[in-house]
């Protein structure tokens, strides 16, 4: 699967494929070995420049999994028209960025854009610095069959007020790579992880079978387990020192 990057603690309110701001954009760099401080210093500096008013920027430190140390770079929410406009200080942002920031990386990915789904979001409010991403790879042409099972689970899971969040996000422009991301914010941070953290959470699995059936219910497991390619699943933390002040 391409090098999959991450996403958000920002919210759009927006329903997917919709007119409004549902994009953001997500790029992720790696410092060289022994220079994550000059990095971390050089950025710093970068955004404090060129990241302000409308061009405001997040960052993210990914904890864990094959992209653990590297940081990934998220802005939005944007709209299609938003990405026609043109920095006026873009040859400058560029070249200050290529002098004090790109001499302290090993690795660079390429920018990817990302659609927030509200329909298959499950209690957007919740904001968190520590979140818990998935990124599921879906088989070509299952993508629609992907979302309406999500769907379900998210209908299931507001009848329970389930303690739990889900926002969720598709890669744009995938082509035979279908991709989903799943972001689990945790608003008590890594601690929520525990598998005793909530008390008396009702069963999903007993609510979806009461809702839609035993067989519907078999149908969700084989589905998911046919059409999903891969999974991917780290902890990242936000790094609000390296972000733009909001």
């Amino acid at each position: 699967m391409r090098k999959i990057l991450v996403l958000l603690l920002t919210v759009a309110t927006c329903t997917a494929y919709s007119q409004g701001k549902t994009i953001y954009s997500v790029s992720s760099v790696k410092p060289k070995i022994g220079m994550t401080t000059a990095f971390e210093n050089a950025w710093k500096t970068h955004v404090s420049k060129f990241h302000n008013g409308d061009h405001k920027i997040l960052v993210f430190e990914i904890l864990s999994g094959d992209k653990g140390g590297y940081y990934q770079f998220v802005k939005g929410p944007m709209s299609y028209a938003d990405m026609d406009i043109e920095k006026p200080d873009q040859s400058a942002h560029d070249m200050d960025y290529q002098k004090k920031v790109a001499s302290t990386l090993s690795d660079e990915t390429g920018i990817f854009y990302y659609q927030y789904l509200d329909s298959l979001t499950l209690n957007p409010g919740v904001m968190a610095d520590k979140s818990v991403v998935t990124v599921n790879s879906i088989k070509t042409g299952k993508m629609g069959d992907y979302r309406d099972e999500v769907k379900k689970g998210v209908m299931v899971s507001r009848t329970l007020n389930s303690p739990f969040n889900n926002n969720r996000y598709q890669l744009i422009g995938a082509g035979s790579n279908p991709v989903m991301v799943s972001v689990y914010n945790l608003k008590d941070g890594f601690k929520q992880l525990e598998s005793d953290y909530f008390k008396n959470v009702a069963i999903f699995r007993d609510n979806y079978i009461t809702t839609y059936g035993f067989n519907n219910w078999e149908k969700r497991t084989d589905l998911l387990d046919d059409i999903v390619e891969k999974t991917e699943i780290f902890l990242r933390k936000r790094r609000g020192d390296l972000s733009s002040k909001q």
